[in-house]
């Protein structure tokens, strides 16, 4: 649960003293989109600062299939690393060898216990106001104790591991960078939290997170949040840095108002008095898992983004926290789009072409066809020519017949008269 909070502050020991000044930023700054560019002094600055970051560690192999672009990821550990180079370049190195050594790319596909999703339920369901899709976790003390002891600490990392690389699969296809997250934690209470192994369970998925998935939350809700709760989170509240703790917010029973402010009710689901359908958990083992349903589940419908640089985000409503609008693309976003827009010509030609092809098909299937008479009546004439020869030649016969009957009768006739004059 805890994995999302980032508690416990970094702290590194290069750290510089930052003066507390309200920086100026491009309001479509890529440092700055979401209000957590820390106190850094300038535009400039972060840039001077990225850029000596990037020249510093281009050589680090970074293998992560769900990686938006490599300056995306620098930009987040700066942040968290509140814009110290060396630390936020030992982060990144952490980074790189722990998805190596945690096979973090292998783990989609593994088989998880599928007692998991009964006890420990996960899931995606609904977009908040800036398109950002929800992920939902409602823990329970004496599940947690009873997986505790089905399993070791180990096993669960693994899972909230897992459950982590599933959000960045989907947020990076539905073309944003960040996920909204929202925390039943109606069935946790004060015996949880004074429960040593519970703690730390949720204290080792603290850890995780803040190394190896900063500025991965937009805005978390805690609901149905009970009294002992609020208590606690009061001394928790100044370990956090400050631009986490502008992104959570401690909700007790009657949460639907402020909620809704963030997610609209068409997005929420019916056990949080939304009208978006009932929440199906993530399903387990992992090869059962399909990433058009939980499109479907959250209400993405589109194509798969090529980049969360390219993506605008729609404003929030006046009573919600500050933020800022989202950066246009940056250079690699540019190169993306733009092959994305030869890709998308280059299927219009296609398509064009096969139309054409289409419409010239009839005309060729009509030429055929003549060819085709043309040669069955070639053969017809062919076969006709014989009897036609046969029927030239009677006539020739017939003809001389009659020549030769009348050349008889001519002869006869002459004879006949010879006779009668001599006989006069």
């Amino acid at each position: 649960m805890s994995g999302w909070f980032g508690w416990g502050k970094s702290s590194p020991a290069s750290s510089p003293t930052q003066q507390p000044t309200s920086p100026k930023f491009n309001p479509n700054s890529k440092f700055n989109k979401y209000g957590t560019v820390g106190k850094i002094a300038s535009e400039e600055d972060a840039q001077a600062a990225l850029d000596e970051y990037s020249t510093t560690v281009a050589k680090q192999e970074i293998d992560d299939p769900f990686l938006i672009t490599r300056e995306d990821l620098y930009i987040r550990f700066l942040i968290a690393r509140k814009w110290d180079l060396a630390s936020a370049k030992d982060a990144l190195a952490y980074y790189n060898e722990w998805r190596k050594e945690f096979k973090t790319n292998e783990i989609l596909t593994e088989d998880f216990e599928p007692k998991l999703a009964e006890l420990y339920p996960a899931y995606f369901h609904g977009k908040d106001r800036e398109g950002h899709p929800v992920y939902v976790e409602r823990p329970d003390h004496t599940n947690i104790k009873e997986l505790i002891k089905l399993h070791p600490p180990e096993f669960y990392l693994r899972w909230h591991v897992y459950t982590m690389e599933r959000c960045r699969q989907l947020y990076k296809h539905m073309g944003t960078d960040r996920m909204s997250v929202v925390l039943d934690i109606g069935g946790v209470g004060y015996t949880m939290l004074a429960d040593s192994k519970a703690l730390g369970f949720l204290k080792a998925m603290a850890q995780l997170d803040q190394q190896v998935y900063p500025e991965h939350m937009r805005w978390m809700f805690i609901i149905n949040a009970p009294s002992t709760f609020a208590a606690l989170w009061k001394m928790l509240k100044p370990l956090l840095d400050e631009r986490v703790q502008h992104k959570i917010h401690i909700l007790g029973r009657n949460y639907l108002d402020e909620l809704s402010t963030y997610i609209p009710l068409h997005e929420l689901p019916e056990e949080f008095g939304g009208k978006g359908g009932k929440l199906k958990p993530i399903p387990v083992p992992g090869k059962d898992y399909k990433l058009e349903d939980v499109c479907q589940a959250v209400g993405f419908d589109g194509p798969a983004a090529a980049s969360a640089a390219t993506r605008e985000i729609e404003p929030d409503k006046e009573d919600t926290a500050e933020k800022q609008p989202e950066k246009e693309t940056e250079k690699e976003a540019e190169k993306e789009a733009g092959a994305g827009e030869k890709t998308d010509a280059g299927e219009k030609e296609a398509d064009v072409g096969e139309k054409t092809e289409e419409k010239d098909k009839p005309a060729e299937e009509s030429k055929e066809k003549e060819e085709n008479e043309e040669k069955e009546k070639e053969k017809t004439d062919d076969a006709k020519e014989p009897a036609k020869e046969e029927e030239a030649k009677e006539g020739e016969k017939e003809k001389e017949e009659t020549k030769a009957d009348a050349s008889g009768e001519g002869s006869e006739g002459g004879k006949k008269e010879e006779a009668e004059k001599a006989a006069e």
